[in-house]
């Protein structure tokens, strides 16, 4: 992803000045685009560089102040104004002050820079960035799904390159709201949002980060500075934090895997995130090293032996919620999980307490079990989270 910080590296910003809000540099780019009327909410996408001369407009701060609030709310990345006597000749005080609260960098640049060599060298840039990152995720897709030549010259060559020899971990963030019910048609620049803050954090706790995004979901492959599995939990969970206060519309849940030594392995790394991340219901930031006897669930050879014996005890309720489209399962794992408290369930499913009583009623006609008993709670409770560990 390209950022604004990146476009600070092409010759011609050099004689740009940065006239105020630092604190976006971080804003991701993703086309250049001309302003030359006074209303530039209709054709922004996202990540627009504005680029604007003041040729043809009635330039007052009002003016100016209205633009940076309608490329804030647009999300775009920044505001590149050329400074001429007849046009616009400063950028005012006020308005630089409304530009830093938000957080919306603005440049002053020379009126006799070439427009059309700008729009190329930021072209370019995005270009060959997006052209790099669909050759990433390609190499790495195929990591992830153990489809690589670990022997060829090329995987050789492309391991070194993306520093894959040394020891690697995988981490499955999936976030889920409002963005794919209430604003389809905005979803995915809001996802690619999501993508560029968590990249950013990310990189912020690992020195060595890649990521993989796929529509609502972003594998992370990442060098741990050591092995600590407490300190990498910690890590995600900072960044789960972030992401919630960034986003408070979307739920984030994250499965980790465990750290191995060499790329042939990272495979094995990434499965195991996905079966932390179907234990992260409950706990936001889950670590496969972290999940207990389930990580021994994984290493049984003969796995159908484990789900003969989950759908033993629960299957007629798996089978009664999927042909009658119910929640019992759900209902019975949130009871168990408040360790039967009906008050706290209620809540916790947003439903009354003689709806609650009558579905657990339900639920144990289906397994012919009674409830009340401490030891069926338990295996009912074990047999749930195991299926969501197969199912993973």
């Amino acid at each position: 992803m390209v950022y604004v910080k990146d476009l600070l590296k092409l010759a011609c910003f050099r004689t740009f000045d940065l006239i105020c809000g630092q604190s976006g540099l971080n804003r991701q780019v993703s086309w250049p685009n001309i302003a030359q009327t006074p209303s530039i909410r209709e054709w922004l996408v996202g990540g627009d560089v504005i680029l604007m001369t003041g040729v043809g407009l009635q330039i007052t701060e009002d003016f100016l102040n209205s633009i940076i609030e309608q490329a804030a709310e647009g999300r775009a990345a920044c505001l590149i104004i050329l400074i001429n006597k007849e046009h616009i000749r400063k950028i005012p005080e006020g308005t630089r002050e409304w530009a830093d609260r938000l957080g919306l960098p603005v440049f002053a640049a020379p009126w006799e820079t070439k427009l059309s060599i700008l729009i190329r060298d930021i072209s370019n840039v995005v270009f060959t960035d997006q052209h790099k990152e669909q050759l990433m995720n390609e190499f790495l897709e195929d990591i992830l799904t153990g489809k690589t030549d670990f022997h060829s010259e090329e995987a050789r060559e492309r391991l070194r390159k993306y520093g894959l020899y040394k020891p690697h971990a995988a981490a499955v963030v999936r976030f889920a709201g409002i963005s794919r019910r209430n604003i389809q048609e905005e979803a995915p620049f809001y996802d690619s949002r999501i993508c560029a803050a968590a990249n950013l954090l990310a990189k912020g706790q690992f020195e060595t980060c890649h990521y993989l995004s796929k529509r609502n979901e972003i594998i992370f492959l990442f060098a741990p500075d050591e092995k600590d599995s407490e300190k990498i939990l910690q890590s995600f969970q900072k960044i789960a934090h972030s992401l919630e206060k960034q986003f408070p519309e979307e739920r984030f849940n994250i499965g980790i895997g465990g750290v191995y030594g060499s790329p042939e392995e990272i495979s094995r790394s990434f499965m195991q995130a996905r079966k932390a991340l179907a234990f992260s219901a409950r706990e936001k930031v889950v670590s496969f090293e972290k999940m207990g006897i389930f990580q021994l669930l994984s290493e049984i050879p003969d796995q159908e032996k484990v789900r003969q014996y989950v759908r033993k005890r629960i299957g007629a309720l798996l089978d009664y919620d999927r042909m009658h489209n119910q929640e019992l399962m759900h209902t019975l794992e949130a009871y168990l999980y408040m360790n039967g408290n009906l008050v706290h369930t209620a809540e916790e499913l947003y439903i009354h307490r003689n709806t609650l009583l009558r579905r657990l009623e339900k639920i144990e006609g289906l397994l012919n079990v009674s409830l009340k008993d401490a030891d069926t709670r338990n295996t009912l409770y074990n047999c749930i989270t195991m299926w969501r560990f197969l199912s993973a």
